[in-house]
């Protein structure tokens, strides 16, 4: 159990939550005995499963306007339910389009990519002392090289979005082939990490970790976006034509995966905390995602003032508007 008593947010990961009789208090069960929490203290409950909360519980938060994220076995939200806030001026304001000139859009997306390039130059340095008497240690060190090459390329992209978008798509998948086809496999086992990426139904442990991280940290951001009235499906940079996501969300997180999920699963992984027999039926069981969601949680704190200040640079178009 997680609560942060100055957001009143409560994340449950152990053994399950109910209602007292009279419906004020959350007595939520721990290895420790049980804590209990008024209910007027909350403000939103995440859970890794369903059914570690009755269904007192979230009639409850229906009633009480909380908010509810149950994470399915991917780490994004199997269901949720946020503030019912049903006034005209939210809805239109919500649904307004991000309106910025071209050029103006090509320099955030800049950042965007710049962000994501600085995020994963974080944790190679942070992994650089891991394989510092090894014979790895000159072929790092020029990937690292060339991650900062490309910071330097992307800084001077200039000119209207339309024409730049390619080329600073261009840049961020060529960073991406450095850091996980290139740099992984110094770090990790092949009977950990596979080689490459996988989005979409991975069988190798370290993507089924970083998948799940990723869905944590994209909920987390795309409830920010919410609260501060705008729209997470929206897009300045991930855009693509006839298909529908949170765009805006996925714009955020590039800043923020690596130094935020890459280096809680990490650690986890390093420890032998999770080891692939922690997959079960093809997905991570409870006790690794238990984990997953504390230590990227811990790891999104540290990162709380840098997530709002990129979350307030949108919120300025929006405001401008």
């Amino acid at each position: 159990m997680f609560y942060d008593e100055k957001k009143k947010i409560l994340t449950i990961n152990e053994h399950g939550a109910y209602l007292s009789k009279d419906h004020e208090v959350l007595i939520v069960k721990t290895k420790e005995g049980k804590e209990r929490i008024l209910f007027q203290n909350l403000k939103k409950i995440e859970t890794i499963n369903n059914f570690l909360v009755t269904k007192a519980v979230i009639n409850q938060c229906i009633i009480d306007d909380i908010k509810f994220i149950c994470f399915s076995k991917k780490g994004a939200p199997l269901f949720s339910f946020m503030d019912l806030r049903p006034e005209s001026r939210f809805l239109r304001t919500i649904s307004t389009r991000l309106k910025m000139s071209q050029f103006t859009r090509t320099q955030l997306s800049k950042r965007f990519v710049i962000n994501s390039i600085k995020g994963k130059l974080s944790f190679l340095r942070y992994k650089k002392s891991s394989i510092e008497r090894t014979n790895s240690l000159p072929e790092l060190e020029n990937y690292i090289s060339k991650l900062d090459t490309l910071i330097k390329e992307t800084k001077k992209v200039k000119g209207r979005y339309a024409i730049t978008k390619d080329t600073l798509l261009g840049l961020e998948s060529q960073s991406a082939n450095i850091y996980f086809t290139k740099c992984f496999p110094l770090f990790f086992d092949s009977d950990i990490y596979c080689g490459n990426r996988i989005k979409e139904n991975p069988r190798d442990i370290m993507n089924m970790c970083l998948n799940y991280s990723y869905g944590i940290l994209r909920s987390d951001i795309f409830t920010r976006l919410i609260n501060k009235v705008i729209n997470p499906f929206d897009s300045i940079y991930h855009y693509q034509e006839n298909k529908y996501g949170m765009f805006l969300v996925f714009d955020l997180m590039e800043g923020f995966r690596h130094t935020v999920s890459d280096i809680a699963v990490n650690n986890l992984l390093i420890l032998k905390k999770i080891t692939n027999e922690n997959i079960e039926n093809n997905f991570l069981d409870i006790n690794a995602r238990k984990m997953l969601i504390e230590q990227t949680k811990i790891n999104i704190s540290k990162r709380e003032l840098l997530i709002e200040k990129n979350i307030n640079i949108v919120r300025k178009y929006k405001n401008n508007q």
